[in-house]
């Protein structure tokens, strides 16, 4: 029976970081690398319990937050009033891992709203990195949300930013397990809406992804489930096609849903993730 991502969702946070609750979760031996993890849109980081798990059990320290409006993080419920301020949260938990921890590799790790803002991170820090994972990361609009809700949502965001978007099914597309479905639905973590402002600045984040391209240089790995109707696969196609990356590896999971973490068949995602690292650790020569 698979685990649920949500057994760590009810631990304390090591720290807070402004209003931004931190969790550094360390490996019983010395780690080999550590993961920053970013997750996605109206989530919170304990619903990647199932990623940290699998880290940790192979060696790999993990520091996970919850971005500002979302989780046990303060702020706004699901408000920014520009996409960067989601690159400084990220920016902030690294400037903590620099000056108060040890030194050692470092991967970005972006799930969804969480790879766009990796992508955007990268921009400006990418020679610090060891490299850079995405899971379905937010480049194009899945089928779920048509053209024209698109259209008339930034045209009213102009005027009422903070307008809660019309809820879609909650839900509907993460897994092919109904019980993390369920789970989501449950989750009082979970912000089961957006708003406009934020849809608005996200998608212009989406819209300037082309310019992060030439800065990608660390070894990438995307991943996206082929059957993800929440985020287009075709976004991380593109992004692999044109990123600056020498080493860069694009695997679309056959049938998957929008988290692979998440999804029935985790267990070969996981594999996939850590060999991955693994063989990146090894083969690129760290610089503190």
């Amino acid at each position: 029976m698979r685990a649920l991502p949500f057994i760590l969702a009810a631990m304390e946070p090591t720290l807070f970081l402004g209003p931004l609750a931190v969790w550094h979760e360390k490996t019983k031996k010395k780690a080999k690398a550590r993961v920053l993890l970013v997750h996605g849109i109206s989530e919170h980081s304990g619903r990647h319990t199932n990623t940290v798990n699998a880290l940790m059990k192979d060696g790999f320290e993990v520091v996970r937050f919850d971005l500002r409006g979302m989780g046990r993080s303060g702020g706004a419920r699901q408000w920014v009033t520009r996409f960067e301020e989601y690159v400084e949260d990220v920016t902030e938990v690294w400037n903590w891992i620099q000056r108060a921890q040890e030194e050692k590799p470092l991967f970005l790790m972006g799930h969804s709203l969480g790879g766009l803002i990796a992508l955007h991170f990268a921009k400006a820090y990418d020679r610090m990195l060891c490299g850079i994972v995405l899971s379905a990361p937010a480049c194009r609009i899945g089928r779920f949300v048509s053209p024209w809700t698109i259209a008339v949502g930034k045209t009213v965001a102009k005027f009422a930013p903070k307008i809660p978007m019309p809820k879609t099914e909650i839900g509907l597309g993460l897994s092919r397990d109904p019980a993390v479905t369920e789970a989501y639905r449950r989750d009082p973590l979970c912000n089961h809406f957006n708003t406009l402002g934020q849809a608005s600045q996200v998608l212009r984040a989406m819209g300037e992804v082309p310019s992060v391209y030439p800065h990608l240089k660390s070894p990438l790995l995307v991943v996206h489930g082929s059957h993800d109707y929440v985020i287009s696969p075709e976004g991380s196609f593109e992004i692999v096609r044109r990123a600056g990356s020498v080493e860069k590896l694009l695997h679309f999971l056959p049938l998957g849903h929008h988290e692979p973490h998440n999804d029935i068949d985790q267990e070969y995602y996981f594999g996939l993730l850590t060999q991955w690292l693994n063989r990146i650790v090894r083969t690129k020569p760290y610089v503190a």
